[in-house]
């Protein structure tokens, strides 16, 4: 579910889905995410953020974790 609810909000905002994320990090990121949107949102949003500033092509399973880890360290900070 959490691969269609990604996917969907992509859609919706006219972007082609299958391009953005690698189907690795979609997994990973329904792992970290526990499938809860707040938390797909926050972590997607984050990601195409570094993946825009990095000019990254596409954003893989290891750019989401590193992601997930600067979340995790900003939010311990907080």
């Amino acid at each position: 579910e959490t691969v269609a609810y990604i996917q969907y909000r992509l859609r919706e905002v006219g972007a082609h889905a299958e391009h953005i994320f690698e189907f690795p990090a979609l997994e990973r990121i329904h792992v970290l995410t526990q499938g809860i949107p707040r938390r797909i949102n926050r972590l997607c949003d984050l990601a195409l953020l570094v993946g825009y500033g990095e000019e990254l092509k596409s954003i893989n399973a290891s750019h989401i974790e590193s992601i997930h880890q600067e979340l995790i360290g900003a939010t311990a900070a907080a």
